[in-house]
């Protein structure tokens, strides 16, 4: 699987999760979220975004903006603030955003522009997810 089909797999996970928060609005699910969104950051940080910089440095930097954003609003949402709910929206938003720019500007350029490294890619994607979700 190519590192774009991976991510946007994660994409779907993260969609599902929040209609089941929206729902239920129960805890568990909530960490779920915040913990798929980690892993799913740190692997687009680490593997996808330094070549996504040598391809289009601008669409690097705003969708590291974006991450950081996420990671705002997970660090809040861990706190306990009595605003949870809204956080949670608020996370919502952004991400349903970030997925938006990904697969209509970032997924396209990295197949047209990088198509054959994304089967490698993906694999180092996969290992660097096995070695976050096992410590």
């Amino acid at each position: 699987m190519d590192v774009t089909q991976l991510l946007e797999q994660d994409h779907r996970t993260v969609e599902g999760l929040f209609a089941d928060y929206d729902e239920r609005h129960d805890a568990d699910t909530l960490e779920q979220i915040c913990a798929e969104l980690e892993v799913h950051t740190t692997v687009e940080e680490e593997i996808v975004y330094p070549r996504l910089a040598e391809l289009d440095q601008e669409l690097a930097r705003h969708a590291e903006e974006e991450h950081a954003e996420a990671k705002d609003l997970i660090a809040q949402i861990r706190t306990g603030d009595p605003d949870t709910p809204l956080l949670a929206q608020q996370l919502q938003k952004a991400i349903q955003q970030h997925v938006h720019e990904e697969e209509s500007q970032t997924f396209p350029l990295l197949r047209e522009r990088v198509g054959g490294q994304l089967d490698q890619m993906g694999q180092l994607a996969q290992q660097r997810k096995q070695q976050l979700t096992s410590v």
